[in-house]
């Protein structure tokens, strides 16, 4: 008698840290506000150009930490910056905490050495509050170091550059950020947890739904059928802070009330749909 082992495969979605921790997409741009002593400045960090080497796509800053012409990339969860011809390991989302390595040298302005300190910390700034951000430390030299830290959907939110003058702070102030070329969605910052009327409605074949998410957090949209039965999972997922759009198609189902149940954390927001064949 023949024996036989069956396997079956489920499908797992994995979510890269660095991607959604540090956005790269042409035209982002953060505003931050920094403070030394009494003197308070605004300043800008864009990205404005894009290239590739040794296939891994780079973003060119044209200010970051004060340097110009700074070229970051992400390769796994490692975020990576050019130095001459050579890439070099700036952040390790996928580090443990308390991990250190060994930062490039000039010209990036960030030689030293550098630490996964935490990755749950709360950042309040005058663009909203972060949780579960991930810090990193900077040692430079025994006068000299950075502490940085990044929140899923928006990247950088607050610096502190540590001198032999003082203490330089800068928290983000403002942002513009689209990751649709990592995700599929466009961060936006939005005030409420809301689930928009769907369009078209009634509809035939397919609808899209559409959702705000204030804060970055898990997320499930499902679909309940005429009977009250569970039809359709349309997203079980973490998605950062934004407006998130969806379709679901339902050349399956038949003509009926439908109803949209979006749960964020204690939240529950529900809509009626009508499909109609």
């Amino acid at each position: 008698m023949k024996s036989y082992i069956f396997i079956i495969l489920f499908p797992v979605q994995v979510f890269c840290t660095a991607s959604k921790y540090f956005p790269l997409h042409q035209d982002n741009n953060w505003t931050f506000q920094s403070k030394f002593l009494i003197s308070i400045q605004t300043y800008h960090e864009n990205i404005v150009e894009t290239t590739s080497f040794e296939g891994v796509e780079y973003y060119k800053f044209d200010n970051f930490r004060n340097a110009t012409n700074v070229w970051t990339g992400i390769s796994g969860e490692q975020v990576l910056t050019l130095v001459g011809n050579k890439a070099y390991t700036l952040y390790d989302f996928g580090a443990e905490e308390g991990s250190t390595w060994l930062a490039p040298d000039p010209p990036s302005s960030v030689s030293g050495r550098i630490k996964l300190v935490s990755k749950t910390e709360k950042i309040d700034t005058p663009a909203g509050s972060f949780s579960n951000c991930y810090r990193f430390s900077h040692r430079i030299d025994d006068s000299n170091s950075y502490e940085e830290w990044f929140a899923a959907g928006v990247g950088l939110v607050k610096r502190e550059i540590k001198l032999m003058g003082g203490l330089i702070e800068a928290v983000l102030i403002d942002y513009s950020v689209n990751t649709t070329n990592v995700h599929g969605f466009k961060t936006q910052k939005v005030q409420n947890f809301y689930l928009y009327a769907n369009y078209p409605n009634p509809f035939n074949a397919s609808t899209t739904i559409g959702i705000s998410v204030p804060e970055p957090d898990a997320v499930r949209i499902q679909i309940v059928g005429p009977t009250g039965r569970l039809v359709d999972i349309i997203t079980d997922s973490f998605l950062p802070a934004g407006e998130h759009r969806f379709t679901w198609t339902a050349l399956q189902h038949a003509t009926g009330t439908y109803w949209i149940i979006a749960k964020l954390g204690p939240e529950t927001a529900v809509r009626k749909i009508l499909l109609q064949k």
